[in-house]
């Protein structure tokens, strides 16, 4: 897991997940951190798609 909100409203809840969302596109996200057991090779093309190095 990454991130985890809880919201009182839809609302709430959608607005979160568009930060989250924003976070991610900034590069504030290392989703890197969600895995337990690394596989570089599957990193490597996930740093491919998002358009890190």
């Amino acid at each position: 897991e990454l991130a985890t909100e809880t919201r009182e409203t839809r609302e709430a809840g959608a607005d979160a997940a568009v930060e989250i969302a924003t976070r991610f596109a900034d590069g504030d996200v290392n989703y890197r951190d969600a895995y337990q057991v690394p596989r570089e090779a599957y990193f490597d093309r996930l740093d491919e798609l998002v358009g890190d190095d």
